[in-house]
């Protein structure tokens, strides 16, 4: 029997939470008895009124312990962004391919350091759709940017990437960086809807576009929908829709460009457009 198992026997757990409980009571036992002893002490030997001993030893009591408190926080709680993003800009191009879909997803954005030496800036991607192998492609749009790719989507059925410019950044300047993603939908259908969001980064501006041949969308269905990422899927994602301008039409290429552009947008919120296809498939 290894240790573990001998570890997690029931009379040991018992014993491992009796044991945490009198460390507990012991704490504060000692606690309560620092302030009378407080108390006794300023009062016997210092003059001092027993009122005035009391209030503070109560007042030496809350400083250590708001002390405590705010040094828990800042060590192990306290996980500040390294950069705000001033502006972002997510496009997406689709285009028909014989009985499937071409994608181009383009996310342009200025971000500035709030802290020093900042080198990595975060990029998390959710499709719907999926391809054969070899349909899909990721690119810095700065060449001379390297991107760290995680390829295969974490838990939370995201792909997470970086963006290296290769040199630090120091507090309050400012980048310019960006990702070009190509890809197909030979497999599996991807769900109609683009959206963009800052998560838990402070961001200026959001500017999401979505390029829709004709022939692949109802015009009609296209509206605009706020997300909110943080509640589960039971209560509902959608949480608002937003005005849609009147779309940019291409007569000689046959497409319509949609636009939504949110200021101050609220964290873990994502905007973006929802239509419906032409060509859905089979059931």
């Amino acid at each position: 029997m290894d240790l573990e198992r001998l570890l997690d026997k029931p009379v040991l757990k018992h014993l491992r939470s009796g044991v945490a409980t009198i460390r507990a009571i012991m704490f504060v036992g000692s606690v309560l008895g620092s302030g009378l002893a407080l108390i006794v002490l300023a009062a016997r030997y210092f003059s001092v009124s027993w009122k005035l001993a009391t209030a503070l030893s109560v007042l030496l009591i809350l400083l250590l312990s708001v002390s405590g408190y705010a040094w828990r926080y800042v060590t192990r709680v306290y996980d500040p962004a390294f950069y705000e993003i001033v502006d972002l800009e997510g496009l997406l191009v689709v285009e028909p391919l014989g009985d499937h879909r071409r994608y181009t997803y383009t996310r342009s954005q200025t971000v500035k350091a709030t802290r020093d030496d900042l080198r990595l800036v975060e990029f998390r991607a959710h499709w719907t759709g999926k391809g054969h192998n070899g349909t899909s492609r990721v690119e810095s749009l700065i060449p001379e940017h390297a991107i760290l790719d995680g390829r295969r989507a974490e838990s939370d059925g995201r792909v997470h990437r970086w963006i290296y410019p290769r040199r630090p950044l120091e507090r309050g300047k400012a980048l310019r960086v960006g990702i070009r993603q190509v890809h197909e939908d030979d497999v599996e259908i991807q769900l109609p809807y683009f959206r963009e969001g800052g998560g838990r980064y402070k961001t200026g501006k959001i500017t999401v576009i979505v390029k829709l041949p004709f022939s692949e969308h109802s015009p009609e269905s296209v509206r605009g929908v706020v997300w909110n990422s943080n509640r589960t899927p039971r209560k509902g994602a959608v949480v608002d829709e937003l005005p849609i301008p009147t779309p940019r039409v291409d007569s000689a290429a046959g497409t319509a460009e949609y636009r939504v552009t949110v200021e101050k947008p609220s964290p873990y919120h994502s905007y973006g457009v929802e239509w419906t296809w032409l060509r859905e498939p089979p059931d």
